[in-house]
């Protein structure tokens, strides 16, 4: 669909998917290397945010009073649920700032990942 509003031609947007459908348009892209591309960073987005919202929630309940203190910078700084995602709502939210910060400075996603080396194979039965 958004192929089509496009009408072929680029649009050289900075989106992720706008750029996707420039490389589609000057056939540098597939269109399904345009939908791998997509679920790539679909499904590497939701690894690293769940495994970063984990140890950010980890570190809070580490920390008396930490809860109840980014609750009442929320309920200051977003009375309401109106427009929450503004840059100007977002960046009255200091403390919650310094702690995400904080949880990616001591758990860092992407530098540390899960992946180990064997030293040595070891052979499974299969068979019971």
């Amino acid at each position: 669909q958004r192929l089509q509003e496009l009408g072929g031609g680029t649009t050289k947007t900075t989106d992720l998917l706008g750029v996707l459908l420039d490389a589609y348009a000057e056939g540098v892209l597939s269109l399904q290397q345009v939908k791998d591309q997509l679920l790539t960073f679909l499904v590497a987005g939701h690894d690293t945010t769940a495994h970063t919202l984990s140890w950010m929630a980890w570190e809070i309940v580490q920390k008396p009073g930490l809860q109840d203190a980014l609750a009442a910078e929320t309920r200051l700084a977003l009375p309401s649920r109106v427009d929450v995602t503004s840059k100007t709502s977002l960046s009255k939210l200091s403390l919650l700032d310094r702690v995400w910060q904080e949880s990616l400075r001591k758990h860092p996603v992407a530098a540390t990942g899960t992946l180990r080396q064997l030293k040595s194979m070891a052979m499974v039965p299969t068979s019971i």
